[in-house]
């Protein structure tokens, strides 16, 4: 039976950075990595609120991205 290690979490910071010529939203994302796999997802959503908050554009979504060996 395979056993999991979870080795690294990303967060991922996409922000809405204007508006092109066709009106659609335009967006940038900005990625954190070296994340404490063990933290929890709320955990994680207050770090991403902090750092949105330090940001010039609007945050539209925070993704995780959790990185594992298998073994």
């Amino acid at each position: 039976m395979s056993t999991q290690m979870a080795n690294n979490s990303t967060l991922k910071l996409k922000l809405e950075t204007g508006i092109n010529a066709k009106g659609a939203a335009t967006y940038s994302t900005k990625s954190f990595g070296g994340i404490n796999p063990g933290l929890t997802d709320d955990e994680l959503l207050g770090v991403a609120d902090g750092l949105a908050g330090l940001q010039s554009h609007a945050l539209a979504e925070v993704d995780r991205v959790d990185t594992s060996t298998l073994a």
